[in-house]
């Protein structure tokens, strides 16, 4: 069963735009991304997918997408769920032209309106027309929007440019109407009022923008614990997250798969035959019988191999954070001084960060071949499993009547 914590823990959400993620693997390599960053809900841009293949989107760890598609070369945005987020879901509203999408949702009994954005890269008030006319409906509830709104709220400090004069969009200044008439804040410079970071860095003009943006309601400011504009990476936009207090179902534990591709690491084989070694030196005595030898040994080398995952998933971790962390000292570092010293740097330090990344995802899509290979048109534990997210999403989490909500909560 799941029990709800007492403590509570962030709701993560993710601001991503995709629009230079156009390989094979791109789908496994976005999702390892949204682990690392643990995100709940993930919102969406330039997905550059048809109605028919938006199932795509979606995987084992966000097994909920919602999505507005135009076509498989244009625009497109979606909305992901985590598997671990118990929400229902009263109404959608996806725009054809592929630029909105707009989820009526309850996240444990709290009701939010949601979407994500793709803004027009013209100027366009009418579009931000549109879409604040099909939000009006929800003005009363309290509302997420995240996106890449493709202009800038302040030109003085979210534009940086070599460019001597730049025009004023009509939009921008549209958009900052509607956001006083809906009662919205910019949750990231609500947290950094007078910081300069930007989420876009453009090769040909060579200028810094700020153009993702969360803006939420006012009323939920005061939940948000912190907000960020991550390193530019796997897209050329930044991810932009923000984190929101609220209490969280902890998910049933796991169980326990030897990774095989571990006996491909002879650093893995040196540790275990060394780890072996020593137990067969403690254990291997005229008292103790061959099988609970045998049988205690397994238990002591699971013990081991998980400690020694453990380990070398810390020491990835760390690197690629510290790769981040430099990549985005030297993003800051060519905002204020653009040298082509520094635009090389930054070019290796994204390599190196890529290469760590694409093992991740190649080892990821080895296991999710083998598991279809092996599994997929046979009856047992993969299909049971496959069952069992079908029966999770038709879970009741909650009873309503006329007067209370009832919450149900399952004890371990």
């Amino acid at each position: 069963g799941t029990q709800t914590q007492t403590n509570p823990r962030n709701t993560f959400s993710i601001n991503f735009n995709m629009s230079t993620l156009r390989f094979v693997s791109w789908n496994v390599k976005i999702i390892n991304r949204l682990n690392d960053l643990q995100a709940d809900i993930v919102f969406l841009q330039e997905t550059h997918v048809s109605r028919t293949s938006a199932h795509t989107l979606s995987s084992s760890q966000f097994p909920h997408m919602y999505s507005a598609c135009y076509n498989s070369k244009q625009r497109g945005v979606a909305i992901l769920i985590n598997k671990r987020i118990n929400f229902s879901i009263r109404n959608t509203m996806s725009d054809p032209e592929g630029r909105f999408i707009i989820l009526n949702l309850s996240i444990q009994n709290i009701d939010l309106c949601i979407a994500s954005i793709y803004g027009p890269n013209v100027d366009d008030p009418s579009f931000f027309h549109t879409f604040f006319t099909s939000l009006a409906d929800h003005s009363d509830t309290t509302i997420v929007i995240g996106g890449d709104f493709n202009l800038v709220l302040n030109a003085e400090i979210d534009r940086l440019s070599t460019a001597v004069s730049q025009r004023n969009w009509q939009s921008a200044d549209i958009l900052k109407q509607y956001m006083k008439d809906f009662g919205l804040c910019d949750a990231w410079r609500s947290h950094h009022p007078t910081l300069r970071d930007y989420s876009f860095f453009s090769q040909v003009h060579h200028s810094h923008s700020r153009l993702d943006y969360f803006l939420v309601s006012s009323s939920m400011m005061t939940e948000i614990t912190d907000t960020q504009i991550h390193p530019i990476t796997i897209s050329d936009h930044a991810p932009v997250s923000v984190s929101l207090t609220q209490k969280r179902v902890t998910p049933p534990t796991r169980n326990w798969r030897f990774n095989t591709s571990l006996l491909k690491e002879q650093d893995f084989i040196n540790y275990f035959k060394r780890e072996w070694a020593i137990y067969l030196e403690q254990n291997n005595l005229p008292e103790i019988s061959p099988c609970v030898l045998w049988e205690a040994g397994k238990a002591v080398m699971r013990g081991k191999i998980i400690s020694y995952c453990a380990h070398k998933k810390n020491k990835e971790k760390t690197l690629i954070l510290e790769l981040e962390q430099k990549i985005k000292s030297l993003e800051n570092a060519y905002a204020a001084s653009p040298q082509e010293n520094i635009i090389n740097s930054l070019r290796k330090l994204k390599l190196e960060l890529n290469e760590i990344l694409d093992k991740k995802t190649q080892f990821m899509l080895q296991r999710l071949r083998l598991e279809n290979f092996e599994h997929g048109n046979k009856s047992g534990k993969f299909l049971a499993n496959q069952l069992k997210l079908n029966k999770e999403k038709t879970a009741i989490h909650s009873i309503k009547d006329s007067s209370v909500i009832l919450l149900m909560t399952h004890n371990k």
